[in-house]
């Protein structure tokens, strides 16, 4: 009994214990899927796909293209990894290449997901303090929120941002340290989220700043304070410097097609309705919140600086995510929140993280006389299994219509999502589970305008009428298809795309399924003249009768090159001080 006793000890102290723990909840997350041998498919799921797919073939075939997207969206030529997370793309489509086949990609991808959103919170938790107990409890108690599970459930990519979100904030605690904070750390942690997801790092820089105003109050050394921060800026400028580059070359030169710009803000906020329960927050989720509001008003007097910053930060952006902040309203003042912003519901991962963290330093610090220790990690694992009973059940109708979709029993009921009408009977099975990745890639498509060149800025009211969807659809998508003109597309070693083709007639206007930019070069037949563009981006020359041969190429220029330069060597710089503070530690 001693000896089990011991060993037990020895387990829950080891270092190794928490990874453990996380990766062991997160294979029960994961474990429904695994067992029906489900491919989830969510609203983002074919957009994210194609451009992973697109870096998988860049890197099988070593015919790389950072601007163009050679093989996935139809091969159109068109723009999105560029300024989309092009390394999450790229690292994304290695691991497709080494799964093998969409199945294991998306359980290995999912799996990675979680444990690194349940490890950044435990190490957000530690690092300030938080007993071990509360913060691996914590931590799996945000693995498995839904800001985090969206990526399993949907595939919408603020779930990966959501896993490294942590980390942001744990460089956003080391201000109430004064100007002691780590360069090093805050610009590595920004970096990283821009290069994730442009629109989750926006949303956590915003709550950095009054962590940081607090930080600069506290400090009796000012001056070196913000010094070290705009130190920190510049590092983070150098290591995103290939994202800010494809930004500025893009739209300086360019009219890009903005995101949909919805209709009502509110709608896509927190609201009392079971899909809000369901699928933003969860009652456990609620109630944790409610609890931690109840104690810094209960306590205020007790608490320091940093945990009523960090209390206020998070209450507010749970307020700003949910219906009763007047969006719609705003949405009057300013049009343009409706393409920027889209959702309200995505300032929910903030709330997620900062305020289990504050529940964890509350229930850290003894405010009774009497600790309630086991109650506190009781309630913690209720509201766990609360958590994954809900996950599971969500998951249970995911999996159910993957299953239907393998029997060939219905179609795909995802919004400007289309499948093969002609296919065979094992086909979308083959599609999900064989070798051939570029199966799924063509049997399910999906009209995306995000970022085509459109010939003037548009407005919300310009942006309906253009009819974007259906637009990128019928000259993308279809196009893509023609019996009238049989397109065959070749991507080439230098990364440029050819496009053959026969016409039966004699000088017609032809509208090609490939986009142009204006730093495109197009060669048609040998020639650079009589190129024209549509109203989104694609191109239109008049055939001549027979074989007709058409290349794109991108071309970004000296100066982007330099950009990527200084990136490469911004982030081998930060990797070896990282290294040396780490070593300099032991």
């Amino acid at each position: 009994m001693n000896k089990l006793k011991k060993l037990s000890r020895r387990l829950s102290s080891a270092k190794i214990t928490p990874f453990l723990v996380i990766l062991g909840m997160a294979l029960i997350l994961l474990s429904r899927q695994i067992y029906t041998h489900s491919v989830f498919l969510g609203m983002d799921s074919i957009f994210h796909f194609n451009r992973f797919y697109d870096s998988a073939m860049q890197i099988r075939n070593g015919h790389f293209s950072y601007f163009q997207m050679n093989y996935g969206f139809s091969q159109s030529g068109r723009m999105i990894n560029a300024v989309y997370g092009p390394f999450i793309s790229y690292l994304s489509g290695l691991l497709l290449l080494l799964s093998g086949s969409w199945f294991h990609f998306q359980i290995l991808e999912t799996l990675l997901v979680l444990v690194i959103a349940g490890m950044s919170m435990y190490l957000l938790l530690i690092k300030n303090s938080v007993k071990r107990s509360y913060a691996i409890l914590l931590a799996i108690f945000y693995m498995y929120s839904c800001p985090v599970v969206s990526w399993l459930l949907t595939q919408q990519f603020t779930g990966i941002g959501a896993a490294f979100m942590p980390l942001l904030i744990l460089a956003g605690t080391q201000f109430f340290k004064g100007h002691r904070f780590s360069i090093i750390y805050l610009a590595g942690a920004m970096a990283l989220m821009i290069q994730t997801h442009l629109m989750t790092s926006l949303i956590g820089f915003i709550s950095l700043v009054p962590m940081f105003i607090a930080g600069f109050f506290m400090t009796d050394y000012k001056w070196i304070y913000f010094k070290r921060a705009c130190l920190a800026a510049i590092l983070c400028l150098l290591m995103t410097a290939n994202i800010w580059g494809s930004l500025l070359q893009l739209f300086h030169n360019n009219f890009l097609m903005p995101v949909y710009p919805v209709p009502s803000m509110t709608f896509f906020s927190f609201k009392f309705s079971i899909y809000s329960w369901t699928s933003l927050i969860k009652p456990a989720d609620f109630a944790l919140f409610i609890w931690v509001l109840y104690m810094f008003v209960r306590h205020f007097k007790q608490w320091d600086v940093k945990v009523k910053t960090l209390s206020i930060t998070g209450l507010v952006f749970f307020y700003l995510s949910t219906y009763l902040f007047p969006w719609d309203q705003a949405m009057q003042i300013y049009p343009h929140l409706a393409y920027n912003l889209q959702f309200p519901k995505r300032f929910l991962v903030l709330p997620f993280v900062i305020l289990p963290l504050v529940a964890g330093i509350m229930m850290t610090k003894q405010t009774t006389k009497h600790d309630y220790h086991w109650i506190k990690i009781g309630s913690l694992i209720v509201a766990i299994l609360l958590g994954l009973g809900i996950n599971l059940w969500a998951e249970g109708f995911k999996s159910l219509k993957s299953i239907h979709l393998v029997d060939n029993q219905t179609t795909v009921n995802l919004t400007h999502v289309y499948m093969h009408k002609k296919r065979k009977p094992d086909q979308i099975k083959n599609d999900f589970y064989g070798n051939d990745l570029s199966g799924l890639i063509n049997d399910f498509t999906k009209a995306v305008p995000d970022y085509l060149p459109v010939r003037s800025k548009l407005e919300p009211v310009e942006y309906n009428n253009l009819h974007p969807y259906y637009k990128s659809h019928k000259q993308l998508v279809k196009k893509n298809v023609s019996k009238t003109y049989h397109f065959v597309k070749t991507v080439n070693a230098d990364g440029s795309l050819t496009v053959r083709w026969h016409s039966p007639y004699h000088h017609k206007l032809t509208q090609l399924p490939v986009i142009k930019y204006a730093n495109t070069k197009v060669t048609y037949n040998g020639s650079e003249n009589g190129i024209q563009t549509g109203k989104i981006g694609s191109i239109i020359v008049h055939s001549k009768h027979g074989h007709n041969t058409l290349t794109t190429k991108y071309l970004a220029g000296n100066w982007w090159k330099i950009m990527m330069w200084i990136c490469l060597f911004s982030w081998i710089f930060f990797v070896y001080m990282l290294f040396y503070k780490l070593m300099s530690r032991k």
